[in-house]
């Protein structure tokens, strides 16, 4: 046994090499084999660190010589070769508890499938909003891998520097190249595309500039505060665009923007968020990443309690300009929601319930933002 390497062991997953694997400092949760535990321990040999306590809330391993904090999820393939949807779920995103993700994907005999490093800038473009469970997610697979941010973790030389003294060691695997991306063609810009549609390619998000708070934009101030910037968070606030500290600003923006066009007041209600003119307005706002569109917007509907007079749905693009807004009134909810999992309503994004004669565009991307923050102008140079 003692001359078993780490992933001898693992292999043979009986309660003897699991008792060698704590001794040896490689798993530590109560858990019979714990795949965050290994990944953990790989990073932790490459980077030449130590694991923080188990206690440690927001990163897993000891800062490194620059100060960099890092969180480490990992992911194992099934023995039946089903690969994990997900690396794990991410808390209190905002709060910047880390400084980078080392994300590892294991194979079935756990070696080593694919690992790679993500910045928190870049989690924040890649990232999934989860809005059941408010937290974040990173897919297994996706487009995500060609951001520019995101770069390969080699582990090949973890394993040989950790299990040098107790003898045998697993030979390193080639990095798994990502599939290449195939692009299917794109319905005719301002229209409701085929049921199939995928959005076009777009650029990349603006960089992570500091904004000056006092002088920036309300849109300058959202981007800022999406690219990490802790100084636009406070004077959003103070400009009663946010509410609070939300993970993502895109539905606090978009409740701004219809409260701004509409010339109505928004409220702190449990079924909607905007009045205007005695109308009661729900507006669930998404927001476009880089690497992939929003699936849905999720609407808080009860067929026996009209708690609002209509759904405003906004969609951004990356950089956070209105990509398109539509208005569906209460009565028309009903049928144009898709029920889900029994609790709850969605209304696709790019679905066809855009085509029902009870739904109106809203034109929110006329709205131009004013650099003191005050109501925004038509295109036209107007007010509203």
């Amino acid at each position: 046994m003692e001359t078993a390497s780490v992933i001898e062991l693992l292999r043979r997953g009986t309660d003897e090499a699991r008792r060698e694997l704590r001794l040896r400092g490689v798993l530590r949760s109560a858990a019979a084999v714990s795949t965050g535990d290994y990944a953990e321990w790989l990073a932790a040999s490459q980077l030449g660190v130590q694991r923080m306590p188990q206690s440690q809330q927001g990163f897993d391993l000891a800062p490194l010589p620059d100060g960099t904090r890092v969180q480490v999820k990992g992911r194992r393939v099934s023995d039946v070769g089903r690969v994990p949807p997900i690396y794990g779920h991410l808390h209190a995103l905002d709060d910047r508890e880390f400084d980078a993700l080392a994300l590892v994907l294991l194979e079935a005999d756990w070696s080593v499938r694919e690992s790679w490093w993500v910045p928190w800038e870049a989690v924040k473009r890649i990232g999934r909003w989860n809005e059941r469970r408010h937290d974040w997610r990173v897919s297994v697979r996706g487009r995500w891998h060609s951001d520019a941010a995101v770069a390969p973790l080699d582990l090949s030389a973890a394993t040989p520097a950790a299990e040098r003294r107790w003898g045998a060691v697993e030979p390193p695997r080639a990095p798994v190249a990502p599939a290449p991306v195939i692009r299917r063609p794109v319905a005719a810009l301002g229209r409701p595309g085929p049921r199939h549609a995928v959005s076009a390619p777009r650029a990349a998000p603006p960089p992570a500039t500091r904004v000056s708070p006092a002088n920036a934009s309300v849109l300058e101030l959202v981007r800022a505060f999406e690219a990490g910037d802790g100084s636009a968070g406070p004077e959003l606030r103070r400009r009663s665009v946010l509410e609070g500290s939300p993970a993502s600003p895109a539905g606090e923006y978009a409740r701004h923007l219809v409260a701004e066009h509409l010339g109505g007041h928004r409220v702190a209600g449990e079924g909607y968020g905007v009045v205007s003119d005695g109308e009661r307005l729900q507006v669930p706002g998404r927001h476009r990443k880089a690497h992939r569109d929003p699936s849905f917007w999720s609407v808080r509907y009860d067929p026996e309690n009209q708690e609002f007079d209509a759904v405003v749905v906004v969609l951004f693009e990356v950089d956070f300009s209105v990509a398109e807004a539509w208005r569906v009134p209460w009565d028309a909810v009903g049928r144009l929601a898709v029920r889900y999992r029994g609790t709850g309503y969605r209304l696709r994004v790019g679905g066809a319930w855009r085509h029902d004669l009870a739904v109106r565009r809203v034109p929110l991307g006329e709205l131009l933002p004013r650099r003191d923050g005050s109501a925004p102008m038509l295109a036209g140079g107007s007010s509203p």
